[in-house]
């Protein structure tokens, strides 16, 4: 009906004029496009106040789900919604899948938004509910130990985003790490800091770069994306896996 009505319009106003007026009702009555306005398009990130350190990391996570089509995603550390919510509209657009975020909702070191743990919520809530995404997306609102104790299903895609100190981030993958499988995989944010030093928001407390390299001597292969933060993917298996030819994943010791 919208779609027809948009139509309309471009037959019956000045093009510019149209355009503008299609958008304008498109986003205010279609949750899709409302979504794909503040989760992808270049601008979007400016529409909603986030406060997200993910940056354009989001427009990989939201690829990568599109390409992977993971049945089970769990996120660790959710704060807002921007990267659980990119991965649910991933997830409706596959017609597939499901983003678990994981969050106790606690002020912690950590925290991007300096806002009350009610306020962060409520938040992340009502873009699930302007978006649609409440069949693709559940909150989890625990922290990673006590949601892993009563864990029961395979993970297809891992991402850790939480508590950034080495034990924090060691944690958040060991206690999850029992439930992936062969074919999953893992997404450490904030792992490229090494790399930037320079930048006001660097800390030296940040232990993602330092775990990582801790994986990498253990026998784990991963490649990292960098931007600022930096994203890393983690082939969670000793011994690693061609990135290339993932589908022909066998038996690995986990």
């Amino acid at each position: 009906m919208l779609k027809a009505l948009s139509k309309k319009l471009v037959n019956l106003l000045p093009s510019e004029a149209a355009v503008q007026m299609a958008k304008h009702l498109l986003y205010k009555h279609d949750p899709d496009f409302l979504a794909i306005r503040d989760l992808i398009m270049p601008s979007g990130h400016s529409n909603e106040p986030w406060e997200s350190g993910l940056g354009r990391q989001a427009y990989l996570l939201y690829g990568l789900v599109r390409s992977l089509q993971p049945k089970t995603i769990v996120e660790i550390g959710s704060a807002r919604g921007l990267s659980a919510c990119t991965m649910a509209l991933a997830c409706r657009h596959n017609k597939f899948g499901n983003v678990f975020a994981v969050d106790p909702h606690t002020l912690n070191d950590w925290t991007d938004s300096p806002k009350t743990n009610k306020e962060q919520l409520d938040f992340f809530k009502k873009r699930i509910n302007d978006y649609d995404l409440k069949n693709f997306c559940q909150i989890v609102q625990s922290t990673s130990e006590d949601a892993a104790s009563t864990w029961n299903q395979s993970i297809d895609l891992l991402f850790i985003d939480g508590d950034h100190s080495y034990e924090g981030v060691r944690k958040d993958f060991e206690v999850f790490k029992p439930w992936l499988t062969s074919r999953s995989l893992v997404l450490f944010h904030d792992s490229g800091w090494e790399f930037n030093r320079e930048s006001k928001w660097y800390r030296q407390d940040m232990g993602v770069p330092k775990y990582l390299d801790q994986l990498k001597l253990d026998g784990f292969q991963s490649v990292t994306v960098l931007d600022e933060a930096g994203l890393t993917l983690l082939d969670p298996h000793r011994g690693g896996l061609d990135f290339l030819n993932r589908s022909q994943a066998t038996n690995h010791e986990v």
